[in-house]
């Protein structure tokens, strides 16, 4: 990587800040959105079968489309890649966010995610860890609709 890498979006040309704004907005949409999207229907305190069903569709298949399902944890690797200097945002443009606080909230609650998914494919998954789960999906949630709006109005 030979290009300057823009911590600062302000550094950014426009066609690379519309870029970056296209990217958050999946993010927020692919992965905020449906991150916790069965989680926040079953309310306050749940039966543990209930929130563990929720997780399951929640965190096993945030996105699904004609390419088939994805787990949280991978649509967050394939998303963070350009967020975080791993690979350009557009030709030349690199840009590094890995400092904001949303994106290290959002990789610290992915930690937990990541366990939990494994747990979830192999069936030993236990209700502490599934509302642990959930409570992240819930973080991760809220950091794409943050760092979506800062970056908007930034």
């Amino acid at each position: 990587m030979s290009d300057p890498v823009a911590t600062d979006v302000s550094d950014l040309p426009s066609e690379a800040l519309h870029a970056l704004g296209r990217h958050l907005a999946r993010l927020r949409h692919d992965l905020g959105k449906y991150v916790s999207l069965q989680v926040r229907w079953i309310g306050a305190d749940p039966e543990p079968a209930d929130l563990r069903e929720a997780v399951s569709q929640d965190l096993l298949a945030t996105r699904r489309g004609p390419q088939g399902v994805t787990d949280a944890a991978t649509l967050w690797a394939e998303l963070r890649g350009p967020l975080t200097g791993g690979q350009p945002l557009v030709d030349g443009v690199w840009v590094d966010l890995s400092t904001s606080r949303e994106v290290q909230a959002i990789d610290h609650a992915m930690v937990t995610i990541a366990r939990v998914v494994g747990a979830l494919r192999e069936g030993v998954a236990q209700d502490v860890d599934v509302r642990a789960a959930a409570e992240g999906a819930v973080v991760v949630s809220g950091a794409c609709r943050d760092l979506a709006t800062r970056i908007r109005s930034a």
